[in-house]
């Protein structure tokens, strides 16, 4: 006997192969039960934070797969969620709808969990840098919600940097490390937290560097991105390739040898510009 999970799966796979669908397409997918007010709340929930990704970084090219799972009697409105890549690229999210709408939209989760689309599946060995995007994008996206302003941005930012920074300090056995290497251990010690925002380090050391040199930011270079080659490119190596090509300078690989070489943590100033003026 087929399970529903697998039904669900290759009636999935049917519909990808059997007629075309918008690029834009956003299908939400009830995997328990959930009477219409909880549908109509929670639908409203992720086309809002989907909107907010699409006008900061424009149309993706493919449909997304948004299924819900009941997670009653959570301590927070969506206590879990996940990813799914290949052919069907989505988000699994578990949720309690008992919390108002209002809880959902100040959640940072499908910010954080939609925006790991935007960039292919890079492998575990890269978790530190999809998830370091993923952490980086998400109060971009809650910004463009108008969940938060520019000042509680930049507060979030500064507040999880020190504190994954505190939380590295007490680690001296990592410290010799280069950040590529120890996030690879943080992640066995399930230092999650220290582990993303050490990743999410990576681009905001750029996106300070491109906002004080080159008038541009990582999101200008994320809307590239999408439009010329996110259907393409499948491997860390061709997306830092695809940014450097967008700013014509190899900073986001030269940034990416400092990860692989420089030990401890990375450096987070206020202001940041630990990038040089030019990168040969």
């Amino acid at each position: 006997m087929v399970s529903p999970s697998r039904l669900t799966y290759l009636w999935l796979l049917l519909m990808l192969f059997a007629s075309p669908t918008p690029a834009k397409e956003l299908v939400l997918h009830w995997q328990d039960d959930f009477n219409r007010a909880e549908q109509e709340k929670l639908s409203r929930w992720i086309h809002a934070t989907d909107n907010a990704i699409t006008r900061l970084v424009g149309e993706l090219p493919f449909t997304r797969h948004i299924f819900f799972h009941r997670a009653d009697y959570a301590r927070e409105p969506v206590p879990w969620a996940h990813t799914q890549r290949g052919r069907i690229q989505g988000v699994h999210f578990y949720v309690d709808p008992a919390y108002p709408y209002e809880d959902f939209m100040s959640d940072w989760t499908a910010p954080h969990e939609l925006s790991h689309l935007l960039i292919p599946y890079l492998g575990e060995a890269h978790a530190w840098f999809a998830e370091g995007f993923a952490s980086f994008m998400q109060f971009q996206v809650m910004a463009a919600m108008g969940v938060i302003d520019q000042t509680e941005m930049q507060r979030r930012y500064e507040q999880r940097f020190a504190r994954a920074a505190r939380r590295f300090e007490e680690m001296p056995e990592l410290h010799h490390l280069p950040f590529t290497q120890a996030a690879l251990e943080l992640r066995l010690r399930r230092q999650y937290p220290t582990m993303y925002w050490g990743g999410a380090l990576y681009f905001w050391q750029i996106n300070g560097w491109l906002t004080r040199h080159t008038k541009r930011d990582m999101i200008s270079i994320l809307t590239e991105f999408i439009e010329c080659c996110r259907a393409n490119v499948r491997s860390l190596q061709g997306l830092v390739a695809s940014f450097d090509d967008a700013v014509q300078q190899p900073i986001f690989s030269s940034q990416l040898d400092t990860f692989r070489q420089q030990p401890g943590f990375p450096d987070y100033p206020k202001v940041p510009d630990l990038l040089p003026d030019a990168v040969n």
